[in-house]
């Protein structure tokens, strides 16, 4: 699962608070696995087999810069601290192409260590909807 910290564009001043959750449908023990993976699809830490939620804040600081303040959680245990800051470059075609970048950068608590993602963002609109 991914998401944009705001959409492309976002206006200063805009404020959101939210939180992603998951529930294990399986009981299957998973494992610490040590590949490679910034934008923290393979799980890092160990399962305790608890629902996994994701509380975060994301501010819009002026016209397109957005950063967000997240804490990636299983049960009542962080097993992260999450920041991202994202920045809109500017739009062509009237308004329906934009282009922007995120930076991710999170420090998982076990095992200790630091990963970091930058990402290219761009969008077309295609017609009014």
């Amino acid at each position: 699962m991914f998401d944009l910290v705001r959409p492309l564009g976002a206006k200063r001043g805009e404020v959101e608070v939210n939180s992603l959750g998951m529930i294990p449908l399986s009981r299957k023990i998973g494992k610490v696995d040590g590949a490679t993976d910034p934008l923290g699809l393979v799980r890092r830490s160990l399962d305790r087999q608890g629902v996994e939620w994701a509380p975060e804040i994301e501010y819009v600081l002026m016209d397109g810069l957005v950063v967000e303040f997240e804490l990636p959680m299983e049960t009542l245990s962080v097993e992260a601290y999450k920041v991202a800051a994202q920045a809109t470059f500017g739009t062509l075609f009237h308004y329906r192409f934009i282009h922007g970048a995120q930076v991710i950068a999170q420090y998982n608590t076990d095992p200790r260590f630091w990963t970091t993602a930058w990402l290219d963002l761009a969008g077309v609109r295609f017609d009014k909807r």
